[in-house]
Parts: structure tokens; C-alpha cells; sequence
């Protein structure tokens, strides 16, 4: 799918698709969740963070999450799929993101809600 206009930057989040699970072939299993969950995939892109781009990215938990270093380290290691979640508001997004553990099965009827 093509970048998304920047409108619609404000009323969606992002997801991004670490690289352990494009190496292990998960991604459309993710993204079908994502989709059965009634949300919208406004905008993919495969993309490789740097390190600079990684730190920058998780600078928010530094210091605060222990696992820090390690997130920006598998970051760096492979490449990433980003990409653009939309719900019917901003916040039904970012709540379906942090409530997406793994692949989130556990929690699929409560993210359907949200949606």
C-alpha cells in the first residue's frame, strides 16, 4: 500500500512489525489479525532502522523499560514492516496497538471493541 497522505497521519497509529516476525513468515498472519480485529491498514512500508533511528525511536524507554537496550538492538537486526492502523478514532488505535501482545489472541474480542 502506498505512504498515507499526511492528513491522515493525526487520526491513526502505527504498528510496527518487528524483525523476528518477517523472518519467521508471521506477517500476514499479524496483519490479518489486525484486519479481523475491524481495523484498517491505511499504509505499509518495509524499512530498515539504523541505529541512530532505533535509539531515537525507543527514546521514550530509556531508563524506564529494562529491555530497552535489547529492543534497539533486534530493531537493527533485519528489517521492519510499519504500518499505518486506523479504528474509528485515534485512541481505539493506540489501545488496540498496546493491548496487541504477541499476536494478541488472548485479547482479539476486547480489540474488536475498540474498534
Amino acid at each position: 500500500l502506498p505512504l498515507p497522505p499526511p492528513a491522515d497521519i493525526h487520526s491513526s497509529s502505527l504498528l510496527l512489525i518487528r524483525p523476528h516476525a518477517i523472518k519467521e513468515n508471521k506477517l500476514g498472519h499479524i496483519l490479518a489479525h489486525v484486519a479481523e480485529a475491524g481495523f484498517t491498514i491505511a499504509g505499509l512500508q518495509m524499512v530498515q532502522l539504523t541505529r541512530p533511528n532505533a535509539f531515537e525511536f525507543f527514546e521514550v524507554y530509556k531508563g524506564v523499560v529494562p529491555e530497552y537496550s535489547d529492543w534497539v538492538e533486534e530493531i537493527v537486526g533485519g528489517k521492519c514492516v510499519a504500518a499505518q492502523v486506523k479504528g474509528r478514532t485515534t485512541y481505539s488505535a493506540v489501545l488496540f496497538l498496546a493491548l496487541l501482545d504477541g499476536f494478541g489472541t488472548r485479547r482479539t474480542a476486547l480489540c474488536s471493541l475498540l474498534a
